[in-house]
Formats: structure tokens, sequence, C-alpha cells
């Protein structure tokens, strides 16, 4: 990773100082923006939500918000993120996009896609798996302002859903390093259960592949992947004819067929549904192909496909990390080794939404620690917990324990100094609730708070406390609340209130403030709805719906929300003040 400046505090704008002390007292939230949402119309439950492709270029599907406000030596930066790709369930043609505001939320830049991988067929139906994916955003902004975005991977495959067709163990450790393995057998992908995976090869220094007996073979894996085409050469296979050609240097998007002393491109590792035997003497060349409307193989998706290669990846889940300022992104970097345990499960995943950065720690040395909220595929309802790097995310440890009665999280950090995190109930309930008080190492369950929440994901932001001095400006309770009082902010689906009705519906802001031991009282509520679009839709199981979601506290005193309006592709984002919150 290459080092990354650190950026000084950045002074409010006047002119949004202005606006702010104008907007005090008044309440104010501004229109439901779509941010992420499908180009085509034709795809909407509600038509007239469809997005501009000057903007959006040819999205079609959407998941999954994160949402953060980040410093820059410029000033502000909105950042709001999402999966990007099909219209699938939790798995498919998935990547990474994000869009850029720099004025507060008023507006956004266009749909960057970070991280497009290749698929081994292009996406035809709803249930589609042939694709690797990255899913689960979570974003954070370290100490020296490198904004770090943590997410699931998993190769071709439905991912958490079939967890029988994966592998639990994707590295090996040799001589005190962790290794990526290769497989040249079968997988249990695609309901094979009695698939053998055959011989263990394994990824070392410069991607050069190891057979079992610890011998370099002429197979290796580029290390370097261009960001301007999405990492997609990511996985990619090549066998070394003579002096390797892309140790040090971006192979090819789509490679031509190799002439007399040139490398051989033989697939995807990480694709794995009907792989090729594994050859003895020469490998044949693999053609990539453009999938998509007019293209040599038909699809609604501009894809680019390939082939799996002789040698495949274990199928489990990744965690990754990309660094820079969300305007431009480095290289991947696989944390697997670092925070999965042996014996948990196949599957380690993100939180989805937001990770925080620690700053009122009694230890001073855990003030700017990094945590991200994750969970595993494990029997035990206590499957979450957090990993944390104090090191601006260049290394990680897990937590000790885990935090009580749920899976997806979403934590923040009190003025105290405690960390507060609220679960995802693994049925419509109350929301469960743990805390720790050592910098995330270990958890305590805390009393379910009294909040109605349908199993989802949730999201949770502690204020600035209002001391009553300028120095807290913009940040001045309005009547109704305490100065000097913690409070906190959860959005969430609060469907009908009732353990009936398992709809992601009715998105609700709660307002609480926290008492001893976590106690909260929740003080004020306001539901979300898009303006005008709700008596349109069609079908009415689509009326109000809210799904996940994002806030983030922003620098005019502000709340941003990001939140799923619509299944599978319509983002929206939208901001708010207190003085409306509490507005009877």
């Amino acid at each position: 990773m290459k080092p990354c400046h650190c950026y000084a505090a950045v002074p409010m704008a006047d002119w949004w100082k202005r606006e702010r002390r104008t907007q005090m007292g008044k309440p104010w939230k501004s229109k439901n923006k779509p941010l992420f949402v499908s180009t085509d119309g034709s795809r909407l439950k509600i038509p007239e939500l469809a997005g501009r492709e000057e903007e959006l270029g040819d999205l079609k599907g959407c998941r999954i918000p994160s949402l953060i406000s980040a410093r820059t030596p410029e000033g502000e930066v909105i950042i709001a993120a999402a999966d990007v790709g099909n219209e699938g369930a939790d798995w498919g043609w998935l990547g990474f996009g994000v869009r850029r505001s720099l004025d507060s939320g008023r507006s956004f830049g266009k749909l960057q896609r970070v991280i497009t991988l290749q698929a081994h067929h292009a996406p035809q139906d709803f249930y589609d798996w042939h694709s690797p994916f990255v899913i689960d955003p979570c974003m954070v902004q370290a100490e020296d302002g490198t904004v770090i975005a943590v997410m699931d991977m998993c190769p071709e495959s439905m991912g958490f859903w079939k967890r029988e067709w994966l592998e639990e163990n994707a590295f090996m450790e040799i001589d005190g390093k962790s290794r990526l393995m290769l497989f040249d057998g079968d997988t249990r992908v695609g309901d094979r259960p009695e698939a053998q995976k055959g011989n263990c090869y394994t990824v070392r220094e410069q991607g050069w592949v190891y057979d079992p007996e610890g011998r370099r073979t002429r197979y290796y894996m580029p290390q370097k992947h261009s960001a301007s085409h999405g990492f997609q050469t990511l996985g990619d296979l090549y066998y070394a004819v003579g002096e390797a050609d892309y140790l040090d240097r971006e192979p090819p998007l789509i490679p031509e067929k190799p002439g007399e002393g040139e490398d051989i491109y033989v697939g995807n590792v990480y694709l794995s549904w009907n792989k090729p035997s594994f050859p003895r003497g020469t490998p044949e060349f693999v053609r990539k192909r453009m999938a998509g409307p007019g293209e040599q193989v038909p699809s609604d998706y501009r894809v680019l496909e390939t082939d799996p290669a002789p040698l495949v990846a274990a199928a489990a889940m990744h965690l990754w990390m990309s660094r820079d300022g969300g305007e431009h992104w480095e290289q991947p970097v696989d944390l697997t080794p670092m925070v999965k345990r042996d014996g948990e499960g196949v599957f380690l995943g993100t939180g989805p939404g937001a990770g925080i950065r620690l700053s009122r720690q009694k230890d001073p040395r855990k003030n700017n620690r990094i945590l991200i909220p994750v969970y595993q595929s494990c029997k035990s309802e206590n499957s979450a917990s957090v990993i944390y790097s104090d090191d601006n995310g260049i290394t990680w440890r897990r937590s000790e324990e885990n935090m009580y009665n749920c899976d997806e999280v979403q934590a923040a950090e009190l003025s105290d100094g405690t960390i507060l995190s609220f679960g995802r109930p693994r049925r419509p309930g109350y929301t469960p609730v743990s805390y720790s008080r050592d910098g995330g190492e270990h958890w305590v369950e805390g009393k379910a708070t009294q909040l109605f929440v349908q199993s989802c994901q949730k999201s949770l932001i502690a204020l600035p406390v209002d001391e009553g001095t300028e120095e807290n400006f913009p940040w001045r309770y309005p009547e109704g609340m305490q100065k000097g009082r913690q409070y906190v902010l959860c959005s969430y689906p609060s469907g009908e209130n009732n353990r009936e009705d398992i709809r992601r519906t009715d998105g609700t802001i709660s307002l609480g403030e926290v008492g001893e031991d976590c106690q909260i009282t929740w003080k004020a509520h306001k539901k979300i709805k898009l303006e005008g679009t709700w008596e349109t839709a069609e079908d009415p199981i689509f009326t109000n719906i809210f799904s996940y979601s994002c806030m983030c506290v922003q620098e005019n005193g502000s709340i941003g929300l990001l939140y799923e309006a619509l299944p599978n592709n319509c983002l929206c984002y939208t901001q708010f003040n207190l003085d409306w919150l509490l507005e009877k």
C-alpha cells in the first residue's frame, strides 16, 4: 500500500455557517433523491423514478447502502456507495460503485464503478449466480484521511445462501505467511456434494503458483490490476511460456491469442462451475467475450465473460479493502487471513453500512482505532463481532468476544467512550443491544431496547453532544433535547409493529437519549416516505418499502440518509435537521 497524506482539519465554509444559522429552529428536510436507481423505467415498480444515463450509465440493479462524511484538504466530501450490477438476490453480477458530493449533499457526481468482476455467464434472470461478486460495503475514514471500504467477496456461487457449496478455508500458512489456496479438482458449486477438490496449490511471491510439493510452476496470477477497468482482471491466471509478461504490470483486459513466446491466458480462478481438468502439458488459450445488448452473447447487462481456469480458488467469503479518498481507489487487499478463525464456518462478512473511528477512549492508544462490524455463519445466536485496525487500515485484528443475539450490526461511539451496537434480530422483535468499554475488544450484553424492528439491518449513529458553547456550532439541540446529554439516531423498517408482518416497510428515524448502562429512552420517531410516488406502485406490497439504510452526520449540521426505497434497483438519499425530527 502506498503511503497516505495526513489531512488537517478544514474549517466549515463560512457560507455554510451562515446558511446553518438561518436554518436553526426551522424544521427542514430535503426531497428524497434517487441516487442509485435503474435507468430503465420498465424495471421499476415506480417507473417515474428511473435515473438518467448521463449520471448512471446503463445501471440496472443496486442494493446495500454505505454513506460517510469524509474530510479532505478541499473540505467535506459526502461519499455514497452501493452494490451495483444485476437485479438479483444476494449473489450474481454485483460490483461496488460510488457517487460523491462536494456541496454537502446538494448534488452528486456521476456513478463511478469501482469494482466490476468478470462473469462466467452474463446474468439472464433474477436467480443467475454465474459470477463472482462483492456485496455489503462498509466505509469509514481513517485518521490519515484514507477512505476505507470493506466488503465481502465470493467466487462464482450463491454465497451465504448456499454455504454447502463453499470451502471453509481459503488460505494456508507457509513459512509464517498466509497463502491463497488453489485446487485442480472439482468444486461443490451447483449442488455437487460428491465433488473432490483435488490437489492443493498455493499462490506465493509475485503471484507465482506453487504445486503441492512446493515447486514453482509456470502458472501465475498478476498482482496489479487497472482501476480504470474496475479491477476486472482480478483472478486472471496465466501460463508463462518464457519470462513472465505480467509480474510487474497490469495484464490486458481482453488478451489476444498469444504469439510465439507470449504468455497464455488460461481463465479466472474465481470461476468454478464446470472447470476444465488440469492439463499435463501446455494449456489452451481462453478467449474472453463481451455480453450485452447487440453483443455476441445476448444479455440485458453489458458484461465481460470468461471461463474458469484449471485451478480455482477455495470458494470462501473474503473481506476486501480499497484505499483512497473516494475519487481514486487502490488495489484491493484480502483481509481474510488476518481476521477469520478456523472452525467458524465458511462465511465471515461485514455488517453493511458504516464503520467508526474512535476518538473518546480512556486509553489514548485506542483513539483513531477503526472498527468495522462483521458476522460469521455459525449455529450460535451470537455471531457478530468487530474487526479493528490501529494503523489506518494496514493490519487488522478481531474482537475477542462476540455480540449477543444478532448478526448484522452497526455501532456508534458515545461521548464517554462506550461503544454501543444495535443488531439485526433474527425475526421481527425488539432490537438487540451490546456495548464495549475497551475499544471494541470485549462486549457485554445490554437490555434489548424498546425499538420494534423487522429482521433487517439498521443504521445507528451517535450525535455530537451540544455543550452550549460556540465551539459546538452547528450542533445546537432544538427544544425537546437536553444540553450535555448523549443522543443517538436509528433508521430502520418498523413494518406494522407486529410479529406477523415480516415486510421491510415503513421507514422510521428514531431519536433516543442514552442513560446508564446504555439504556435508551426514545424521544421522537419520524417516518420516511418518497414524495408523491407510492400511490403509483402497481403492487401494494411495494408500498412504503424501506430496507437497508445508512446515516451520517454532515458538517452543515444535517443528517444524511441513504436507503433502499425499492427492492434491488432504487436507493434514495435525503438529509434533514433535528428540528424536523422533533416537529410534531
